[in-house]
């Protein structure tokens, strides 16, 4: 693997040239859930050092380390969005019995993380009655978050910058790339799925990994006849380095007979 595509420190620096020792490198950026890196290493490059090898940066992210696993002649190491793992963090005893606003709330959960936050100004100002962290720290900001975002209609992410919370209709009304099958840097045709009885629309396609439009951006398909219009990228997937294709997935509310 090509130098500076991945580096890994701990507590008191550099732990492992992981450009070298990987065998494979894979980066996931989503709207559902934690973004991840996942890190393929033979066991022969498993040392004691590697467990304080708690952060990493890779394809403009800084990563946390969230679980290691061996199988076999391979360990696994999966990293999480520093956003979300500093959310994770925070698990003391908090709660807010007076009716706030869910932005209040949201804002304060990652103040105290020390997140950014941008929260769509009609999701934050739905009032929330008895939010807050549970007394035995069986949960945590994140999960807060995440549920907080459902149940007023948004969703909770990370831009691998800042904590995004926002309803996809909001996200969707942003600057569009327009793209169409099997152009500039989609590789294949544009898949889809609507379905009145689904909840959202699907569709995948491949692209070039140096495509940079990251999960949580609007994109406007053309030339597909019924999915044309504007759709979110809810998944991207690709190895790293940076060579070869990647996938996405796209997501929006269904449109049949709307």
């Amino acid at each position: 693997m090509k130098a500076k595509l991945i580096s890994i420190t701990g507590p008191t620096g550099p732990r492992l040239d992981l450009v070298s020792a990987a065998s494979s490198a894979r980066v996931r950026t989503t709207i559902t859930g934690a973004s991840t890196l996942q890190v393929r290493l033979p066991k022969d490059q498993l040392t004691a050092a590697l467990d304080t090898a708690l952060t990493a940066e890779a394809a403009g992210r800084r990563w946390s380390l969230a679980a290691i696993r061996r199988a076999g002649d391979t360990v696994h190491l999966v990293y999480e969005d520093a956003v979300i793992a500093a959310l994770r963090n925070q698990t003391d005893r908090i709660m807010w019995q007076v009716a706030l606003p869910a932005a209040d709330i949201i804002t304060r959960f990652c103040t105290e993380a020390g997140v950014p936050v941008d929260i769509d100004p009609v999701v934050g100002e739905v009032h929330i009655e008895g939010a807050g962290r549970s007394l035995l720290a069986e949960t945590d900001s994140w999960r807060e978050i995440s549920a907080l975002a459902a149940r007023i209609g948004g969703r909770a992410f990370s831009d691998g910058r800042r904590l995004i919370v926002a309803r996809d209709i909001a996200r969707l009304a942003g600057d569009a790339v327009r793209i169409t099958s099997s152009r500039g840097r989609v590789r294949s045709d544009i898949d889809f799925a609507l379905d009145r009885g689904q909840v959202e629309a699907r569709a995948t396609f491949t692209v070039d990994t140096e495509w940079d439009v990251e999960a949580g951006h609007p994109v406007d398909l053309h030339g597909t006849g019924p999915a044309d219009g504007r759709w979110l990228v809810a998944e991207w997937t690709r190895d790293l380095p940076l060579a070869g294709t990647g996938r996405v997935r796209l997501t929006r509310p269904r449109t049949i007979g709307e």
